[in-house]
């Protein structure tokens, strides 16, 4: 992986570390839910409805939130307002209505495929968390063969010569790879971000940080196999603008490089939860903007 050309700071002054903290509190409320994509899966109880609209809103969540939330609301009513029950028995007439979704360059093609993922996906799993599992990768034998398999391993191996490997890195690499075992449009590959290309990974982070974190109004915490404290920060232009603006950073570099020197700060400040601190760096940019 390359390294971004950015500047860090090696530590979080504690004027701006107590900053962060009370921006967090402030920002992490039922209200959050409102604007914010997040209010589409809080639709839902069932957990399968949830893991699909929030995985497939969260994958085209760039852009405004308001055109987001639009483009969502209307791939819910695609679905029949029942989303888990259209996936796992939807035939290929079914998918064909699909054919008319638009979300900037996510189209069509790219919603009939991450269905098609999806319907395999439960016929064996309760949950999408096991696609976040090596062991997903390894027992999916009906879609995938030797080779693919040697080749993510060597993508793996080739990896950890250069830096060990995180838990959600290692969680995010696999998931690409397990996503797109099945053959699939060559044009849906840039909806589903790339560590090893150095991608900052923003939307499959915001999703993971919807499924794992605990004890949040707006966050549902559902899946148990991750650690909240592994988890990275969502990296955006808000968040990165206000880190540039707090001196946290200096650059625009939006890379993974930079999600995880951001990442690393967060945790000098809060452990146990880093992204928490995503609501203030997300949220002051917001405010500004608006």
């Amino acid at each position: 992986m390359s390294l971004s050309k950015v500047s860090v700071a090696k530590v979080v002054p504690t004027d701006i570390a107590e900053f962060l903290l009370e921006s967090a509190e402030f920002h992490e409320k039922n209200a959050f839910i409102e604007d914010d994509p997040i209010r589409l899966p809080h639709q839902f109880n069932k957990l399968q409805d949830i893991e699909i609209i929030g995985f497939i809103v969260a994958c085209i969540s760039w852009g405004n939130r308001k055109s987001i939330i639009r483009s969502g609301a209307f791939l819910i009513t695609l679905m029949d307002n029942s989303p888990y029950d259209f996936i796992v028995n939807a035939e290929s007439n079914d998918l064909k209505k699909m054919q008319g979704f638009v979300h900037r360059t996510f189209n069509g093609i790219d919603l009939v495929y991450f269905c098609e993922f999806l319907q395999q996906h439960y016929k064996k799993y309760i949950s999408l968390e096991s696609a976040f599992y090596e062991e997903a990768w390894k027992i999916d034998t009906q879609k995938t063969d030797s080779m693919n398999v040697s080749k993510f391993n060597k993508r793996i191996d080739m990896d950890v010569e250069s830096q060990t490997l995180e838990p959600i890195e290692k969680a995010l690499i696999n998931f690409r790879d397990y996503f797109f075992a099945q053959p699939h449009p060559s044009r849906t590959e840039k909806h589903i971000s790339s560590v090893l290309k150095n991608s900052a990974c923003k939307r499959l982070n915001m999703f993971l940080r919807w499924m794992i974190r605990k004890n949040s109004p707006v966050d549902f915490g559902f899946w148990n196999h991750f650690n909240p404290k592994d988890l990275y920060l969502p990296l955006d232009v808000h968040v990165l603008r206000v880190a540039n603006q707090l001196n946290l950073i200096e650059g625009d570099v939006a890379n993974w490089q930079t999600c995880k020197d951001i990442t690393a700060l967060m945790r000098t400040i809060l452990p146990s939860d880093p992204v928490k601190l995503d609501f203030a760096l997300f949220g002051i940019g917001i405010e500004q903007k608006s």
